[in-house]
């Protein structure tokens, strides 16, 4: 049986900008690497509703956050049905997952997320 951590965005809404969004990020949820793992949580799964296109972006690192490198990348079109993104995040020290903005206000704005204990894909 899988267990499930649901985390809550606390970010703000995305405007008319092209900023870039952390949406979750394990250096400031935990503190220690590889905390996620070593409580059994495996998955990361991300549900972004939006009325604008963006980028969700994921990025590991091997040095709580200092470095971060680019591990996967998902592109959001225009759209007001949520997004979803699932990545395996188990072998990371640590992680974040981001969204990208493109110039747009987002009018629709709801973001979900979970990490879980489960290996394979929730979607």
């Amino acid at each position: 049986m899988s267990e499930t951590a649901v985390i809550t965005y606390n970010g703000s809404t995305p405007g008319a900008d092209s900023n870039t969004y952390v949406l979750f990020s394990s250096v400031t949820a935990f503190p220690g690497k590889r905390m996620h793992s070593g409580v059994g949580l495996k998955r990361m799964v991300v549900g972004v509703r939006h009325s604008s296109a963006g980028t969700i972006n994921l990025y590991k690192s091997a040095d709580r956050g200092t470095n971060w490198v680019l591990a996967d990348t998902f592109s959001a079109a225009s759209t007001t049905a949520e997004d979803l993104y699932d990545a395996l995040v188990e072998h990371m020290d640590d992680f974040k997952v981001e969204w990208v903005n493109t110039g747009a206000a987002q009018s629709t704005w709801v973001v979900s997320l979970a990490l879980s204990s489960g290996r394979a894909a929730s979607v």
